[in-house]
């Protein structure tokens, strides 16, 4: 009986599964597909020698996946389209700006970074803005894209605090329509490739763990201090996202029934109590209305001691609020953002003040707190690492 050409349900299925995820290990395969190990191995056997898949040194790691199997054994080959982009574009939100890079399955820029101010919560349409963006860019086309967002975000659903926040906390009368979902759908159906969306400090958090600080750590909670209050934790190179998307966003705790509106609509949250407009408030009194993020690095710098010991209390205000977590968890380190650059010192004092105050003794004298990368190096790494591009 002659041999058919045309591909097995077997086949089909890994070719399909390759086209969603792009590039996958034969065990990626396994555990996507639900067919037997030995089965997807033929398959794909089948699939190389007829040319329709083609396969490299560089593991698949589908998004949101571990990797699968252990040992010292050598990197497991991923299996791709003949001819497939290998690059994937991480798109960054900030409150101030959008960014766009091309990354290499190294980790490695293939493109400069592409930045325009930008504030999502007048933008109407997200994924025009990201495709006006990619067309700007000379690079060839990528296999997918990963959008880091300011705000907690629970997978396949979208923006968490959406349904209880206030948008009048931003200055506008209602959220623009595409949060009503969620935005990686609609950005894959028009991209016209796999797109995820995760929040930034997520992405800054697995960076510092895939090629960071916290490179080869067990566990690693990531705080942003300074101009913003935010965290993330990462167990084992997985990001843990909680049930809402939310674990880690230290900036939501209570610290004040009665203090200000926060925007995920409840008052006295962390974040607004230690963040850089507070920072500016109890300032500015003493140096000036003009004073702003900028002076006060420098004033630390050259040594202050009202302005260090503003810092300080900052981070001890931080390490009282999350010793109890800090504890439950028990991460191997805490790395921080060194968003305000030299200034970050005295922040880093009063964190592990109110640690080793709050915490017993030889848990506080085990953990490890240090300041990591910028927060745009280490988004860059963490969407790199998210896409399967930076993992071996």
């Amino acid at each position: 009986m002659p041999t058919s050409r045309a591909p097995r349900a077997s086949e089909r299925r890994l070719i399909e599964l390759v086209t969603a995820h792009g590039p996958l290990t034969r065990a990626e395969l396994t555990e996507l597909s639900g067919i037997p190990r030995r089965t997807v191995s033929g398959a794909a056997a089948r699939l190389l020698t007829r040319g329709l898949l083609t396969e490299d040194g560089t593991s698949g790691h589908a998004p949101d996946r571990p990797r699968t199997g252990g040992g010292r054994g050598p990197a497991a080959r991923a299996l791709r389209l003949p001819g497939a982009p290998r690059d994937a574009c991480v798109v960054l939100i900030t409150h101030e700006d959008i960014a766009l890079c091309h990354v290499g399955v190294d980790g490695d820029r293939r493109s400069p970074v592409v930045r325009e101010p930008f504030r999502w919560w007048t933008c109407a349409d997200l994924a025009t803005e990201i495709e006006r963006l990619l067309a700007s860019t000379t690079r060839s086309p990528v296999s997918q894209v990963i959008v880091g967002f300011p705000q907690p975000y629970r997978q396949g659903h979208g923006v968490t605090f959406l349904e209880q926040g206030v948008p009048r906390y931003y200055g506008i009368d209602a959220y623009p329509s595409w949060l009503s979902g969620d935005p990686a759908a609609v950005l894959t159906s028009r991209l016209g490739v796999p797109a995820r969306v995760e929040n930034l400090i997520n992405l800054a958090a697995l960076g510092e763990a895939s090629a960071g600080a916290a490179r080869d750590l067990h566990s690693v909670l990531y705080l942003r201090l300074g101009d913003i209050v935010a965290g993330a934790v990462v167990v084992q190179g997985r990001v843990l996202r909680g049930s809402l998307g939310v674990a880690g966003e230290i900036g939501h705790i209570r610290v004040d029934p009665n203090g200000m509106l926060c925007a995920c609509g409840g008052r006295g949250c962390l974040g607004t109590v230690a963040n850089a407009r507070h920072l500016l408030e109890v300032l500015r009194p003493r140096y000036g209305e003009d004073l702003d993020l900028f002076d006060v690095v420098a004033l630390a710098v050259q040594g202050e001691q009202t302005v260090r010991h503003v810092l300080t209390d900052l981070g001890r205000t931080v390490g009282m609020a999350v010793a109890g977590g800090l504890l439950m968890l028990n991460p191997e380190a805490v790395v921080i953002d060194p968003v305000l650059g030299p200034a970050t010192a005295p922040v880093i004092d009063g964190f592990l003040a109110a640690v080793h105050r709050t915490m017993p003794a030889n848990v506080a004298r085990a953990l490890t707190v240090v300041p990591g990368m910028r927060q745009e190096d280490a988004a860059l790494l963490g969407g790199s690492a998210l896409a399967g591009r930076a993992r071996r």
